[in-house]
């Protein structure tokens, strides 16, 4: 057992870790399940409208249609959510001035709109949008919606949620996907508490109390916003942590051949703030590139430095004045067994 746990302080807590235990994400924990939903918006009201260029909107490939004698927008809405009626497993809920949602209790929701206006008169946005701006200003709370590509970033693919708390469309992660490792397969924490007493704990979010005064213990950072392939699983995820350490602000692991470190300042976040830009602040996730198959089984820091050593080669991690995922590198340093 002694060569199997490493331990390292950092202020008030003692990491305690197990090398032997392979780290995995925590199956019970998903995000929310992805809800058949979209929403209908009247965008601009046409008046005089003639029974062949109507405002329509197909549901579940049942077609309903509105002619409308104005140009109130409200009017219009209420004119199509009233000709829609109360179709089987759908509920219609107005909001907004100009819009009504649509939920499908059970199954999937196919919609669909037209108007006699080349389309332009009214929209319906369901799972994805191209660009935020086609976002409509009201939706139901919680209403997920994937952006798969604005012209104006070189980010595509994040997800909105909308908040009526906010009235805004806010950064969040794809539905049904799972967020949170597994404290039971990371390492323990032994914390000072402020009586001066040890508490050994899992890094699980629970509290303890000492004279009637409550404590959190931290938890391991949720992935929040994006999806598997915009924010990824840390890569000692599905492995063996090798070694613990701290280095420039930034708790780090060895797993397999990887450095992985936490964001600065944010020592139990692996996973990313935000897919629409990269922080300086963004966690660290490297392989070491070589000829050699090189598990890396200690970190030292030194000099600002960080010094990685395998069975047959030793490398060096060095970066900028402050150390951020774009300036981060590995190179070789020396080769003995």
């Amino acid at each position: 057992p002694r060569a199997e746990f490493k331990a390292l302080t950092v202020n008030d807590y003692t990491y305690i870790l197990n090398t032997n235990k392979t780290v995995a994400m925590d199956s019970s924990t998903t995000s929310p399940a992805k809800v058949e939903q979209a929403v209908y918006s009247v965008t601009q009201g046409i008046g005089s409208s003639t029974t062949s260029s109507p405002y329509s909107i197909t549901i579940d490939g049942s077609t309903y249609t509105y002619n409308s004698a104005t140009t109130d927008t409200k009017t219009i809405r209420d004119g199509v959510k009233s000709a829609v009626g109360s179709p089987a497993n759908i509920t219609l809920t107005t909001i907004g001035d100009s819009s009504f949602s649509i939920v499908k209790s059970s199954g999937t929701l196919s919609v669909s709109a037209s108007d006699g206006y080349g389309n332009q008169a009214s929209q319906v946005i369901k799972d994805t949008v191209q660009n935020f701006s086609d976002l409509p200003a009201v939706a139901p709370n919680n209403m997920v919606v994937e952006v798969q590509g604005d012209a104006s970033n070189s980010f595509d693919n994040y997800y909105v949620i909308y908040k009526t708390s906010t009235n805004a469309w806010e950064e969040t992660v794809a539905p049904g996907i799972e967020t949170t490792i597994d404290p039971d397969t990371m390492p323990h924490v032994l914390i000072r508490t402020a009586d001066g007493q040890f508490r050994f704990s899992q890094v699980d979010g629970s509290s303890y109390t000492i004279s009637s005064t409550s404590y959190d213990v931290p938890s391991w950072g949720n992935r929040i916003v994006g999806d598997i392939d915009s924010s990824p699983n840390p890569s000692f995820v599905g492995t063996k942590i090798n070694d613990i350490y701290f280095h420039r602000n930034r708790l780090g692991f060895l797993a397999d051949e990887n450095v992985i470190l936490s964001r600065s300042g944010e020592v139990f976040e692996f996973f990313n703030e935000t897919v629409t830009d990269s922080l300086d602040t963004d966690p660290i996730d490297i392989n070491v590139a070589h000829t050699k198959v090189s598990i890396l089984k200690h970190a030292v820091a030194f000099d600002e430095k960080l010094l990685l050593f395998s069975d047959q080669t030793q490398f060096i991690l060095t970066g900028g004045a402050s150390l951020t995922p774009g300036n981060v590198s590995v190179n070789v340093t020396t080769e003995y067994e």
